[in-house]
């Protein structure tokens, strides 16, 4: 077991970081490549791969695809070496992300469908598995709406709406249900245009 006073400070790092992210993500970035080996050197895997994946996050919001590419492969690799099942899923995400940009659709399903049954192996029940599977979801509908195939996005919509039973919170289950009535909205009408058209 590691001493507290070795792993707190990179803690505080990567915590800081994370702070960093949201205000000024090209700074925070700048720092991810050195905390990434000072976790690695103290062998906190956890700390590795929530900073692996801050790279992707950059990536994926500076529209580097082909750095995001070997980002995720990075964490896909790393991710599984730990038999860590949300950040293995997370790699697939962006990899499907990255399929879905240059319309290779039927990659980005292979990459969605893998990250799903990954997620679907960790049985914590956690908050984070959870908003994992949705946004898992929630990217299957928009690859098929990306794919002209509205009918397929509506049904990983009404199943992303069928698991909000598991949010307690009024609140926050009225936002979750929210965005997807919105975007099983805009599917329906997609469809009825067709219809119609």
């Amino acid at each position: 077991m590691r001493s507290r006073k070795k792993t707190f400070p990179a803690l505080k790092k990567v915590t800081e970081n994370s702070r960093l992210l949201e205000v000024n993500i090209n700074k925070a970035y700048l720092d991810l490549n050195r905390l990434i080996k000072e976790s690695r050197k103290l062998k906190d895997s956890l700390s590795e791969m929530t900073l692996m994946e801050r790279k992707c996050r950059y990536f994926y919001s500076k529209n580097q695809i082909d750095s995001l590419v070997i980002a995720s492969e990075q964490l896909q690799k790393v991710s599984g070496d730990y038999s860590n099942e949300y950040y293995e899923a997370m790699a697939d995400v962006y990899l499907a992300e990255t399929y879905s940009v240059n319309k290779l659709y039927n990659k980005a399903i292979l990459h969605l469908n893998n990250a799903y049954n990954t997620l679907l192996k960790d049985k914590s029940e956690s908050k984070k598995i959870f908003y994992a599977k949705a946004n898992v979801l929630s990217s299957f509908a928009n690859v098929y709406m990306g794919k002209n195939e509205p009918e397929n996005a509506v049904r990983k919509l009404r199943e992303e709406i069928r698991s909000g039973s598991e949010i307690k919170n009024k609140n926050k289950f009225a936002s979750f249900q929210y965005h997807n009535y919105a975007n099983i909205s805009n599917a329906y009408t997609q469809i009825f245009q067709r219809r119609n058209s």
